[in-house]
């Protein structure tokens, strides 16, 4: 992906975030899947502030887990213990979530808000 396309993107999730429109999600969706991590980092962040579970100081980690090794999955856990101690929140998601990610990330955002 070419930085002009990455920069367009990220704004795009940016100002999607900003617009307090609920029909955004579905467009945000389709760029936490971007292969540029900044666009799925700032559509994460604005999927959260959507949600109204994150203002502008706050924010939501969103962490994509695919690998299923014991390496992998030790390296997951500490990780997960990381964002925990350090009292941040986090949206874990495994290959059996991409299929259906909006579902999946709106009813783990849900979640977060009770």
């Amino acid at each position: 992906m070419n930085l002009t396309n990455v920069r367009k993107l990220a704004a795009s999730a940016k100002a999607l975030g900003e617009s307090a429109d609920a029909g955004a999600f579905t467009v945000l969706a389709g760029l936490a899947t971007s292969e540029s991590p900044l666009v799925r980092r700032l559509a994460a962040s604005a999927v959260a502030k959507l949600a109204g579970i994150a203002d502008s100081a706050a924010s939501v980690e969103i962490e994509y887990w695919g690998m299923d090794t014991p390496r992998y999955k030790a390296g997951m856990y500490l990780k997960q213990d990381l964002y925990m101690h350090a009292g941040k929140r986090l949206i874990s998601l495994y290959p059996e979530d991409k299929q259906h990610l909006d579902l999946a990330l709106g009813e783990k955002l849900k979640r977060l808000k009770e």
